[in-house]
């Protein structure tokens, strides 16, 4: 048995070419609905492609997305094969304030059931408190650290510290998506997109996302968002730059 599992959602953004060369075990798919009809995740053949999908939020026509909560059977059928071959796991979830706020609740109880159900088998629940490569980039030091011959427990008690020195600041392009759900009205989107602002945002340690700033045209978010990423990286360590 090579160490422990790892399981993710797809809130982690990984390349399957990623998945397969690294063992990761499980993309659990996050599904979702666009006026009333539902999606699945990218691993699924039948999906709505990414080109698709931001057409689809480029459209100026009223349209209504949700999420779909991870269902305790996704949860089973993504865990139980692993335990009955009698290995640990580790799996790392998108961000619960994000997603929804019961997704590690959820996960939680199928682990402590299947534990019961599989006597010897260690199943760890790590809430990244992240979304897209800030997720992806603690599966990456997951892997690293099973490379390195760390054990499930090990592993997890050093995620819990590193997840918060991850830090995720991007820009949104069009207000329109920010009017979408709610934030701004649509007056405010129209102006807002003609001066061609864009709100600076941030995935805080709570895994709550907040706005931190705004700039004017795309050459201005970039310099704000490589100042925001000078003044945070310590010399000390060695860190990774992941480009969103």
């Amino acid at each position: 048995m090579n160490g422990f599992k790892i399981v993710v959602d797809e809130g982690g953004d990984l390349p399957q070419d990623y998945q397969k060369k690294n063992q990761i075990e499980k993309m659990i798919p996050m599904k979702y609905t666009i006026n009333g009809i539902d999606y699945t995740g990218y691993n699924d053949p039948n999906r709505m492609t990414l080109g698709e999908f931001y057409q689809t939020l480029r459209k100026r026509q009223k349209i209504r997305i949700n999420q779909v909560g991870i269902s305790l059977r996704a949860f089973r059928e993504a865990f139980e094969p692993l335990a009955q071959d009698g290995n640990d796991i580790l799996y790392i979830t998108f961000s619960s304030n994000l997603y929804f706020n019961h997704i590690c609740d959820d996960a939680n109880m199928v682990a402590i059931d299947l534990m019961k159900a599989y006597p010897g088998v260690t199943i760890r629940v790590v809430d990244s408190l992240q979304v897209s490569l800030g997720t992806g980039l603690l599966v990456h030091y997951a892997v690293e650290l099973r490379k390195q011959g760390k054990t499930l427990e090990e592993t997890a008690m050093i995620l819990e510290r590193e997840k918060q020195h991850i830090l995720s600041y991007f820009a949104i392009n069009d207000l329109h998506f920010v009017k979408r759900v709610g934030r701004i009205s649509e007056m405010a989107a129209v102006v807002g997109s003609m001066l061609r602002i864009k709100p600076i945002l941030q995935i805080n340690q709570e895994g709550d996302l907040i706005a931190i700033g705004k700039a004017h045209g795309r050459k201005q978010v970039l310099r704000k968002l490589v100042k925001k990423m000078k003044q945070k990286i310590n010399s000390q360590r060695n860190q990774v730059v992941c480009p969103w």
